[in-house]
């Protein structure tokens, strides 16, 4: 079908794998679009703002978009990118923990799931999330975290490169220079600017970027942060 030369294209889904298997058969005469996936990093943006009740609404937040449908979501976090000195950090992991161990999850289904969980669950300083499980074979969460960018033997270019496509979730710290004014408009912009650039340089894929911020920082920098955005390599 797909080398029919009379079509105008040919969409389609799936991994790099797929799309190099297909491409060959399409005639040059027809379009192809691939949606191939990538790993998502969701920014979480330091500010005053902050306190208990946001920070656990928004890890129970991250947690579902990371479980529902056992992982199975195109548009799923896969990468958390925080500042290493924001000092509510410790706090969101402990959340997050918390909620995916709530979480009830939802049977896995999808083809190569189980490979790829195992691939990950085996990594170094994977740590699988305890809970009750409810489905046969169910995938418990995994999540790394404290990912140095600089650990390439520990998983980091994996967790960056390939993804998981199932219940796994890394949080990785970047550097900041900017700690000293943490919560300010600037600093926290600067960490913005910094987290998507490593998103946008250093994720596979381009399909999502999603952004964690205090409403009060964005209307103060309402400008800045728009430019940040529509500046942002991802299609959502």
């Amino acid at each position: 079908l797909v080398a029919d030369p009379t079509l105008d294209e040919v969409v389609l889904t799936g991994t790099t794998s797929t799309y190099e298997k297909i491409r060959p058969l399409v005639s040059d005469h027809t379009k192809i679009t691939a949606e191939l996936g990538g790993v998502n990093a969701w920014i979480v943006v330091p500010g005053k703002k902050w306190n208990k009740r946001s920070v656990d609404s928004h890890a129970r937040h991250v947690a579902f978009a990371r479980l529902a449908n056992n992982g199975h979501v195109c548009a799923a976090p896969q990468v958390l990118l925080v500042d290493e000195q924001w000092p509510w950090r410790k706090q969101f992991l402990d959340r997050l923990r918390y909620w995916m161990a709530e979480y009830a999850g939802a049977p896995p289904f999808y083809p190569g799931s189980t490979e790829i969980y195992t691939h990950f669950r085996n990594l170094p300083g994977a740590e699988v999330v305890p809970g009750d499980d409810a489905f046969v074979d169910q995938q418990r969460p995994v999540l790394f975290e404290d990912v140095s960018i600089g650990d390439e033997e520990g998983g980091l270019s994996d967790i960056l490169s390939r993804e998981a496509f199932c219940p796994v979730i890394s949080e990785v710290p970047l550097p900041s220079d900017v700690n000293n004014d943490e919560g300010q408009g600037g600093s926290s912009l600067a960490f913005l600017r910094s987290a998507t650039k490593f998103a946008g340089d250093k994720c596979f894929g381009s399909l999502t970027c999603n952004i964690l911020i205090p409403d009060n920082i964005v209307r103060k920098n309402a400008k800045e942060f728009d430019s940040i955005v529509a500046q942002l390599p991802f299609g959502a």
